[in-house]
Formats: structure tokens, C-alpha cells, sequence
């Protein structure tokens, strides 16, 4: 069973991801995530949510964990290109973030259009904590949702954020309880799809040009820091121990 799934609602579409875990991008993940955007590019609109309490918690911290340059460079292209292509869906999209967004997938989340979020989770891009450079999607996207001053403290101290500092520092515009939020997300995207279509795309395209050319421009250059950065011995052992206080945190956590 795919962890993605693409559902219609009507002229809008509803993309679920849920690999029954923490929705941690892997290489699989992320390429069943940019196949289930190519389907979509014909909805009016598009809503994106994760599963109960967990959007998405960014990289698989154990697919970097030892892994061959090859594999890297595969699991960083896959996940730049879902990020760019979240960024610039020519469509209108709405997160719907029923609880924590980590990492990469907090980047996915604020690179949609609207986020629409419940009174739970936690919000963390924390890639200077393990030694992990940012790649330019990143780069380009926080900045432009939250604002230049926010985007620089977020992906350089790498704070949560929790509680009311998340709709008022811009990371989600509305707060929802949690059993109407993909409801409520698919009333807004119905209300959305009844922009002009062609205004929109084109309006969003000029937008984000400049963003989109420096992604594209950087993303070889950025393949390569990611990898020979995650082979590095102190890369490894900051994930190694990473992956070390995940386990124990799960232990813990009733099932």
C-alpha cells in the first residue's frame, strides 16, 4: 500500500500521507509524493494533509544513516523536487496539518498556499542541529512564507514552535479543531477553485520565478554539498544520535 494517496472531491483533490508511521521522507516516499502531484495538476484545487497528530516529520534520519553517496543524491533530488513542486503547484493548495510538521516536512507544509492547522503540534526545521546544509528550495520557501526576519531565526537557531506562536510568527493562517480540519480545508479549497485558473497560474509563476530560477540553478551544486555532507564522520554520528533519542522517545510512547 503506497504511503500516498491521491483522493478526488469533485473538481478538487485530497492528498493523504500516511506511511503509518511519522510520514518521514525516504526516496519511495517522496517519488509516490511527486507522482500523486502529477495526477493532481488537473484539480482546481489541491488539499495536503498528513495523518492523526503528524503532518510530516521531515527525512528518514535512517536513510542517511550510513548511506552510499548514490543513495543520497537519489533521496536528495526526490526531495528537493517535492518541494519545489509543492511551492509552485499551479493550482491553488492548502495544508491541512493535523499536528507536528518537522524538518522537510514543515517546508512542505509552508510551501503551500494556505495552511489551515489544529490546536496541537509542534513546528521544527532544526537541519543545523545534525550537520545537514540546506538545500535552496528550503532556502527560497521558509523566507517567503514567514516573513525574511522569522525564515532567517527559524533555519538558523532551529527553535520550535508551538502553541500560539505558530499562527501569529505566519505558519498557519487559521486553527481548526481537529475532527473538521480536512473538511474545513476541503470547503476552502472549493471556494479557491473558483479563481480564475489561468490569472492564477500565471500570477503565481511570475511570482516565484526568481525563487524557482535559483533553485534550479543551485540544485547539482546543492546535491553534491548534501551528500558529501551527510558522509562525514561527525554527520554520521550527530544522526546516529539522533536516531538513538527518536527510539527511545517511541519506547516511551504508549502504542
Amino acid at each position: 500500500m503506497s504511503s500516498i494517496t491521491l483522493s478526488p472531491k469533485g473538481s478538487v483533490a485530497l492528498i493523504t500521507m500516511d506511511d503509518g508511521r511519522v510520514n518521514a521522507m525516504n526516496s519511495e516516499f517522496c517519488e509516490a509524493f511527486h507522482l500523486a502531484l502529477q495526477q493532481a495538476r488537473d484539480s482546481d484545487a489541491l488539499v495536503l494533509s498528513g495523518r492523526p497528530n503528524i503532518f510530516c516529520a521531515g527525512l528518514d534520519l535512517k536513510a542517511l544513516y550510513g548511506a552510499s553517496r548514490s543513495s543520497l543524491e537519489k533521496l536528495f533530488m526526490a526531495m528537493s523536487n517535492a518541494m519545489e513542486e509543492v511551492f509552485s503547484f499551479p493550482r491553488p493548495i492548502i495544508a491541512a496539518c493535523s499536528g507536528h510538521a518537522i524538518g522537510g516536512g514543515a517546508v512542505l507544509m509552508l510551501g503551500c498556499d494556505e495552511r489551515l492547522g489544529t490546536s496541537e503540534g509542534r513546528f521544527h526545521i532544526h537541519a543545523t542541529s545534525l550537520g545537514i546544509p540546506y538545500t535552496s528550495a528550503v532556502l527560497e520557501i521558509v523566507p517567503q512564507a514567514l516573513g525574511p526576519a522569522i525564515g532567517k531565526r527559524t533555519l538558523l537557531l532551529g527553535n520550535p514552535v508551538k502553541g500560539s506562536c505558530r499562527q501569529r510568527e505566519g505558519w498557519l493562517h487559521d486553527i481548526i479543531a481537529g475532527k473538521d480540519l480536512i473538511e474545513h480545508a476541503l470547503l476552502r479549497a472549493n471556494q479557491l477553485s473558483e479563481l480564475d485558473s489561468a490569472s492564477f497560474a500565471s500570477t503565481k509563476s511570475r511570482l516565484l520565478a526568481p525563487s524557482i530560477e535559483r533553485i534550479n540553478r543551485k540544485k547539482d551544486a546543492d546535491c553534491d554539498a548534501f551528500s558529501k555532507a551527510i558522509c562525514q564522520s561527525s554527520t554520521q554520528e550527530r544522526i546516529g544520535r539522533a536516531i538513538k533519542k527518536l527510539e527511545a522517545r517511541r519506547s516511551k510512547t504508549p502504542q
